[in-house]
C-alpha cells in the first residue's frame, strides 16, 4: 500500500476537472467541486471505518501536492528533452506543466471548501 494522501490526491487530480492534462486554455482549468464532493463521498463510504484521523488530515495535502508534483515532473521532462513522458506535439509537457500548476492554484483558491467536503465526508 502507498500513502493514502498521494493516492487520493492523484485520483482527484485526474478526475475532478473537466479538462485534459494537456488542455491549453488555462482559464478553463480548475477543480470541479461537485466532482470532488461526489468522489470524496464515494471514497469515504469504503474507508470511513478504516482510515485514521491522521490519514484524513493528510488528504488535503495530497490534493494540493499531486498537481504541483506532476507540474514539476512535466516541466523537468520538457526541459530535459521529453525523455520520460510521451508527447504528440513539441511543447506538450510544457503545456501539461502549466495546466497542473493552474489546477494547483485552483485548489488553493478553493482550500476551505475542499477541506470542508473532506471533513463532512469522513465525519464519524
Amino acid at each position: 500500500p502507498g500513502c493514502i494522501a498521494y493516492d487520493f490526491g492523484d485520483a482527484v487530480r485526474t478526475m475532478c476537472t473537466r479538462t485534459k492534462e494537456d488542455f491549453q486554455k488555462l482559464q478553463y482549468v480548475r477543480i470541479k467541486l461537485s466532482f470532488f464532493e461526489a468522489f470524496t463521498r464515494g471514497f469515504s463510504l469504503h474507508l470511513k471505518s478504516k482510515i485514521t484521523d491522521a490519514e484524513i488530515n493528510s488528504l488535503f495535502d495530497g490534493v494540493k501536492l499531486m498537481p504541483f508534483i506532476m507540474g514539476l515532473r512535466f516541466f523537468t521532462d520538457f526541459m530535459n528533452g521529453n525523455q520520460y513522458y510521451k508527447i504528440t506535439f513539441p511543447k506538450q509537457n510544457l503545456v501539461r506543466a502549466r495546466n497542473q500548476f493552474k489546477l494547483y492554484t485552483s485548489i488553493l483558491d478553493n482550500q476551505l471548501d475542499i477541506q470542508e467536503i473532506i471533513k463532512c465526508s469522513f465525519k464519524r
